[in-house]
Parts: structure tokens; C-alpha cells; sequence
């Protein structure tokens, strides 16, 4: 994975609940270096990763969950996670941001 970088250099947040958000300076961090865009990966697609998307959401980023590079404990879980409690998925119908993700 070292062909991968970060857009966002240091930007990091150890955290302790369900969400990278809560109790962390995450926002703080992506504000910092002007982010409008959130792409989650990761375990637990149901838990960690549905929530941190949530909480992104409500801060007024735009979030993209990414279904193959997300886990979860069953197909019932997955399913929830991305179809049911997740942030909703953009559709051609939507109205779609005009900037291009940083």
C-alpha cells in the first residue's frame, strides 16, 4: 500500500467510541487543511465506519462509503450498514457537490 498517499498529511484520529468524530479533533484537522470530502474504509462497516459517515454527514461533509473495502460480521450487518442506516449514496438524480473532492 506505500503506492497510496494521503491528501491530507497527518490527519489522523485514534478513537475509543463508534465514531472517528466524537471526543477526536478529526474535524479540526480536515478543516484545517480545507476538506470537504470524506471517503471511509475499514471495520466495522455497521459500527465504526456507519457511524463516522454519520457524524461527517452532519458536519457538512460530503462522505462516500466504500462497500468493497468495508467489513462487517454478516451480509445482514453489510446490508444495514450501507443500504439501510448509512449516509445516503448520491444518485444521478441528486444534486451533486460542485467541487471535486480534496
Amino acid at each position: 500500500m506505500s503506492h497510496l498517499k494521503t491528501r491530507c498529511p497527518g490527519a489522523t484520529a485514534k478513537h475509543w467510541a463508534q465514531s472517528g468524530f466524537a471526543n477526536t479533533d478529526l474535524d479540526f484537522q480536515l478543516k484545517q487543511h480545507g476538506k470537504t470530502h470524506v471517503i471511509l474504509i475499514g471495520l466495522l462497516a455497521n459500527t465504526c465506519i456507519e457511524s463516522s459517515g454519520r457524524f461527517a454527514m452532519e458536519l457538512g461533509y460530503h462522505v462516500t462509503l466504500v462497500r468493497d473495502a468495508t467489513a462487517a460480521f454478516s451480509p445482514e450487518m453489510m446490508h444495514a450498514a450501507h443500504e439501510l442506516n448509512g449516509p445516503p449514496t448520491p444518485t444521478p438524480s441528486s444534486p451533486q457537490p460542485n467541487s471535486s473532492p480534496n
